[in-house]
């Protein structure tokens, strides 16, 4: 969160989009574990 700010105030836009892709794989990944978490609690 505080890159994508800092992208924002210093109008860096190759910043904001790393940061927007970066995010996005992060929560797929988070996305992932917690469905193999709820497979292995059944």
């Amino acid at each position: 969160m505080a890159f994508l700010l800092l992208g924002i105030y210093g109008k860096v836009i190759w910043l904001i989009i790393s940061i927007i892709i970066l995010g996005i794989g992060h929560i797929g990944i988070q996305w992932q574990h917690l469905k193999e978490c709820e497979i292995e609690n059944l």
